[in-house]
């Protein structure tokens, strides 16, 4: 369970205190979205758009990746995230595709931490 490991999680960029407070305590309901998280195709979806040159793709999956990282604060993520988003939207693809690494560690730090404490 996460609530056992709060201090860990944010090595893992997630802040679970913040989390919790934004789940009115509802640990059970967090953990579920965060199980859903790591079923999510969203980076997967990035890297094909990034692979395509399609800066309107870069934009809504990243975009979508933010979302939900913001949503689940995971704040590393989040942050990769919005770099990219950004830098699609104005059409720097360059500048997204470089952010892909970045967002790559954060993404695999946040899979780690579900797989590592989740129930």
């Amino acid at each position: 369970m996460f609530a056992e490991h709060a201090n860990e999680l944010s090595a893992y960029g997630i802040n679970y205190i913040e989390a919790l407070d934004r789940f009115d305590g509802d640990e059970a309901f967090f953990e579920h979205l965060m199980m859903r998280f790591a079923e999510d195709n969203s980076c997967a979806a990035l890297h094909l758009a990034i692979f395509t040159e399609d800066a309107g793709s870069v934009y809504r999956a990243a975009h979508a990746l933010k979302g939900v990282a913001g949503t689940l604060c995971c704040s590393e993520l989040y942050a990769c995230a919005s770099r990219v988003a950004d830098s699609a939207r104005a059409g720097d693809l360059a500048t997204s595709a470089a952010g892909l690494n970045d967002l790559d560690q954060a993404y695999d730090r946040v899979l780690k931490a579900i797989r590592r404490f989740a129930g």
